[in-house]
């Protein structure tokens, strides 16, 4: 028997893979491995800090991988769960939809585990009450949003979404 398996990474090239003779448990568990290997590290690129009249700096940045979308989120929840892409999609949508109604209406949303979410304006000053105007004062309405974390030993806060990663260098 030989089974081709692919597998599309976000941000990376599809891979294939090839098994002869391999039970289904095996195979699963070797691509998912592989899989992890590969697309698990942030990556770093070390870039020129650009000053003029200063001596050369370098940093390190983050390397943005492709974007993701709600729909491709829905398609890997149901693989890992026993719901159908379709509810998943619906769901998260559904969630989108009253987290602006309730945004609009002041609320902070918080999601356990994931974050807060609440809107902020940008105003301009004035010097007497009376003379504040909205449309006039009110520059843009901004979504603010505070990711997941604790407090740990010393008092640093930990992210959720950052615990655990690792890093790569690119390049």
């Amino acid at each position: 028997m030989v089974l081709v398996v692919n597998m599309y990474g976000f941000g990376q090239q599809n891979h294939s893979f090839c098994f002869v003779r391999a039970n289904r448990d095996t195979i699963i568990n070797r691509v998912i491995r592989y899989y992890e290997k590969r697309n698990m590290a942030l990556q770093i690129k070390i870039q020129r800090m650009r000053t003029k009249g200063q001596t050369v700096k370098w940093y390190g940045k983050a390397v943005k991988r492709q974007d993701v979308t709600l729909q491709q989120i829905a398609e890997i929840i149901s693989q890992n769960n026993s719901v159908t892409e379709s509810d998943v999609y619906g769901v998260l949508k559904a969630l989108v939809h009253e987290m602006k109604f309730l945004l609009q209406m002041g609320h902070t949303v918080k999601l356990d585990g994931f974050g807060n979410f609440h809107l902020t304006i940008e105003s301009e000053m004035v010097d007497d009450k009376r003379d504040y105007r909205f449309d006039e004062h009110v520059k843009r309405v901004k979504c603010k949003f505070t990711p997941a974390s604790h407090r740990v030993q010393g008092g640093k806060l930990s992210y959720y979404f950052c615990e655990g990663v690792e890093l790569e260098r690119k390049g």
